[in-house]
């Protein structure tokens, strides 16, 4: 599937560019992360670890690598693909969850805040 299938270069807008796994074979970047669509119909259930889009596609991330290997005294390329959705989705729990601590810590601080000013009035 990854063969034919284009895929999108994370990062900067600079830096992206479409592409497919064979054409990345032949640029000269060693190595980055992408992230591609892949169509509901050929999922076989629900992963809770791809996001769904509103399309009802899932999207994948990835890394494609390329590393220079010695193989019986020759220098051969291995291509190695990852799968990065576990380390996408560590990243947004860190950050929803930084998000709701700044959250907890304010209303908690509003309430200390609030019960001070009532044990003044009392």
């Amino acid at each position: 599937m990854l063969q034919n299938t284009e895929v999108s270069r994370l990062g900067k807008e600079e830096d992206a560019y479409q592409t497919t796994a064979w054409n990345f074979l032949d640029h000269i970047e060693k190595g980055a992360p992408f992230s591609f669509n892949v169509p509901a119909d050929q999922m076989e259930d629900d992963n809770p670890e791809m996001q769904r889009n509103t399309d009802g596609s899932y999207t994948k991330y990835i890394s494609m690598n390329k590393v220079n290997v010695n193989v019986s005294g020759s220098q051969d390329k291995l291509f190695v693909v990852r799968d990065l959705n576990s380390m996408v989705n560590l990243q947004k729990l860190m950050y929803t969850k930084k998000h709701f601590n700044y959250f907890t810590e304010k209303i908690v601080r509003q309430i200390q805040e609030s019960s001070e000013v009532s044990l003044i009035n009392l």
